[in-house]
């Protein structure tokens, strides 16, 4: 049988969907970041991720505006609570992370 290759997380520089000329990215590539995450996000990986400063992700998250949780002292994101915190913010949302799953079970994004 041939073994199958390791599958990893993917990154934002791996999948540029959105315009270069946009200042954020779009529903559908931060869900295919935030749904390939298999560990806790730090702050600053969804401040990277939202294009946000590590302080705004962490004055939301204390202010519960983002779904997180301490570990340790540190603010950190189930990926999975994130994804639908941010399919619930965006209608467009629900539609991006369909596509995502079909592309993931297809192999598109995760080598």
């Amino acid at each position: 049988m041939p073994r199958k290759k390791p599958s990893r997380s993917v990154t934002l520089d791996d999948v540029q969907h959105h315009h270069p000329a946009q200042n954020e990215p779009n529903v559908f590539d931060m869900l295919a970041v935030i749904e390939s995450q298999k560990t806790a996000m730090t702050v600053e990986e969804v401040a990277r991720l939202f294009k946000k400063s590590a302080e705004t992700i962490r004055r939301m998250a204390s202010k519960r505006q983002l779904p997180s949780f301490r570990m340790g002292g540190s603010i950190r994101f189930n990926p999975a609570s994130l994804g639908y915190w941010l399919r619930q913010r965006d209608p467009l949302a629900a539609k991006a992370s369909r596509a995502l799953a079909s592309d993931v079970r297809q192999g598109a994004l995760v080598n």
